[in-house]
C-alpha cells in the first residue's frame, strides 16, 4: 500500500475513532482525535476545542445511549496536511425531557500530520437534517 492510501486510512480512522469514543463516553479516545488548539463549528456550539467538547459532553450524557453511523467518507492528502469528509447518522436516545433524535450530518475536517500522527485541527459540522423520534424506544444495551 502506498503511503498517501496508508495516510488516507489513518485520516478515515480519525472519524471512526471520535464516533466510538463519543458512543463509549470514552472522553479521552475523543479528545486523542483532535489537536488541543483546534477549533470547531459545531452545531449547538462553536469554539476552541477544549471548550466546544465540554459543550458536547454536557449534552450527549444527556441521552441514556447514542449511535452514530458513518458512512461515505473522502480524504484528501497533501504532504502533512489533508482534509476529510465524513457523512454520518447520530442517533440520540433515552433523553429525560424526551427529546430524542436521529440526525443526517456532514463533518469538514482539515488534518495535520505531527508528533502523535494524524489530528484534527479544524471541524465544520453541518446538519442536513433532523427528526424528533416518538417514546416508542426499546433499548437493547440493558443499561
Amino acid at each position: 500500500m502506498s503511503d498517501e492510501a496508508t495516510d488516507r486510512l489513518r485520516i478515515e480512522d480519525l472519524a471512526k475513532r471520535y464516533a466510538h469514543g463519543i458512543d463509549a463516553r470514552d472522553w479521552a479516545a475523543v479528545d486523542s482525535c483532535f489537536s488541543p488548539a483546534a477549533q470547531v463549528r459545531g452545531t449547538t456550539f462553536s469554539g476552541p476545542y477544549p471548550e466546544y467538547i465540554a459543550s458536547l459532553r454536557g449534552a450527549v450524557e444527556s441521552f441514556r445511549t447514542t449511535m452514530h453511523f458513518f458512512g461515505n467518507q473522502l480524504a484528501e492528502v497533501s504532504g502533512d496536511k489533508g482534509r476529510l469528509t465524513t457523512y454520518g447518522i447520530a442517533f440520540h436516545l433515552g433523553n429525560a425531557d424526551g427529546g430524542d433524535f436521529v440526525i443526517g450530518v456532514r463533518y469538514l475536517d482539515d488534518v495535520a500530520r505531527g508528533e502523535d500522527g494524524w489530528l484534527i485541527q479544524e471541524r465544520v459540522v453541518e446538519g442536513i437534517w433532523r427528526r424528533p423520534l416518538g417514546d416508542e424506544i426499546q433499548d437493547l444495551t440493558g443499561r
